[in-house]
């Protein structure tokens, strides 16, 4: 069994190249995008790969992930959306697989600015249909740029964490952001929920 050969990273068209030399090869997966609920599994490769009556040199690999998102709605409370009047925005996230334990699950909402939090920002937390226990998670004071952020404490991470690895994956997080119109400009009120898990990676709402 020869060294490990190190794959760049892709390019924005989900792409890598590198030159091989003859030999099998056990490509695996190494790290992801926020948005991948399943990693593609470990495959053999072989440089060349016989087709028809020849041989290929030039071998093209398509491994597969399951990617997940993040989606977010609008719900007024009582009549209509003008001014002064309450609106929740349900955040909905399935729980990723992960190659490691988790360290870090975070989810964001970024308010327009004609819009202020109500309270907290948070009316609500669920797994499922069921309220996900306090403990779990915090909920930040409003900060700059009108953004209320929910994430999960260390009892949190345990509870995602728990054995058997991913019993959580494919649970559904809802969180229901509550806030008021106190102001109308162009009458379009734009705001984005995020995902992140990582330092410095996000996964924006649709």
């Amino acid at each position: 069994i020869g060294a490990g050969q190190v794959m760049p990273l892709t390019s924005a068209t989900g792409m890598a190249t590198r030159a091989l030399p003859i030999g099998v090869y056990m490509v695996c997966e190494t790290d992801a995008p926020d948005n991948i609920v399943d990693r593609a599994l470990p495959f053999v490769l072989t440089v060349p790969m016989p087709h028809k009556n020849g041989w290929v040199y030039d071998v093209h690999a398509f491994p597969k992930n399951g990617a997940g998102t993040i989606i977010k709605t609008i719900s007024p409370i009582g009549s209509g959306t003008g001014l002064g009047s309450t609106l929740t925005f349900p955040v909905t996230m399935t729980i990723p697989k992960q190659a490691n334990a988790w360290t870090k699950f975070e989810i964001s909402d970024v308010l327009d600015h004609q819009l202020a939090p109500v309270g907290t920002g948070v009316q609500s937390v669920k797994v499922g249909a069921q309220a996900l226990d306090a403990s779990y998670y915090s909920v930040g004071a409003p900060i700059a740029g009108n953004t209320v952020k929910v994430t999960f404490t260390p009892a949190g991470i345990a509870w995602l964490n728990a054995a058997p690895k991913d019993a959580r994956a494919g649970s559904v997080i809802t969180i229901e952001f509550v806030a008021k119109v106190v102001s109308i400009d162009s009458g379009v009120i734009e705001n984005d929920a995020q995902f992140s898990n990582k330092p410095g990676q996000s996964l924006d709402s649709n």
